[in-house]
């Protein structure tokens, strides 16, 4: 399915995402009605804030996706028990990843030096799940911001300090460095030799990744190396959607504002 393919959409472009089987498309019952769609929290009536742990917050992302694909995707097939085939597909997907190249999110979620809050993450979690029960194709904000799905990593190296990548562990890159600055308005931006944690930059300053920039801002070329600028209105060209003011570029090639279903459905 096209948003969820776990962390691609967080590392290199904007993505959609799918969710609430139940409550939308033609009123159909939820897949899942007895699961407990809240975050994790300890027993007791002073429990305190809710939690996420880390080692369940694939679980949780994986419902809020299956929930917004079938609940919010005209074309989804309710076969049963595909809720739960979804979720198991989309949770191990989320934790190891769908080739040997690309980024985990559950080895970023899980690796010290990002940070992970769980209570944090508990509140994104809900935020998605607030999102995918209205169908909102601000689905596609949340997912791609570094305030949303992003901002439960809070890292670990203060501003200014270094955060180079490891070496590659077969073909795989070390995504997790790059989340592991502390604070949202920080990056781990390249320079000579090294990456430093740097403040989030302005337009016309240079960038690898579309998050070395400001909010509102995209980096020109990408992975590749380029500047920040500002994001696109509707009808420009565009390679993927962090490049849109609406983070959401169609299969012509054109930012545009995204329908439901370019938000849940799967591309085909």
């Amino acid at each position: 399915m096209r948003a969820w393919i776990p962390v691609a959409c967080l590392v290199l472009a904007g993505c959609s995402i799918v969710n609430d089987p139940g409550r939308h498309q033609g009123g159909q019952p939820a897949l899942d009605a007895g699961r407990d769609a809240a975050p994790h929290q300890d027993a007791g009536t002073d429990a305190g804030p809710p939690l996420l742990p880390a080692n369940e917050f694939c679980r949780a992302y994986a419902e809020v996706y299956c929930e917004g694909y079938f609940g919010c995707c005209s074309a989804a097939e309710r076969p049963e028990d595909a809720f739960d085939e979804c979720v198991s597909n989309a949770q191990y997907a989320c934790s190891n990843g769908t080739d040997a190249t690309g980024p985990v999110l559950g080895m970023i979620v899980a690796d010290p030096r990002t940070g992970y809050d769980p209570r944090i993450a508990a509140e994104v979690i809900a935020e998605g799940r607030a999102l995918v029960a209205d169908c909102s194709t601000d689905l596609l904000r949340w997912t791609t911001e570094r305030m949303g799905l992003q901002r439960g990593l809070t890292g670990t190296i203060e501003a200014g300090a270094e955060c180079t990548p490891g070496p590659f562990v077969g073909l795989r890159f070390d995504f997790a460095a790059l989340f592991s600055c502390e604070g949202t308005n920080r990056a781990c931006v390249e320079g000579s030799g090294q990456w430093d944690c740097l403040t989030r930059r302005d337009v016309g300053a240079s960038c690898r990744l579309y998050w070395d920039c400001l909010d509102g801002l995209y980096c020109t070329n990408g992975w590749f190396g380029g500047t920040c600028q500002p994001r696109k209105a509707d009808g420009a060209a565009c390679g993927s959607g962090v490049e849109c003011e609406s983070l959401f570029c169609n299969r012509l090639g054109l930012c545009a504002v995204p329908t439901q279903d370019d938000v849940y459905c799967p591309a085909s």
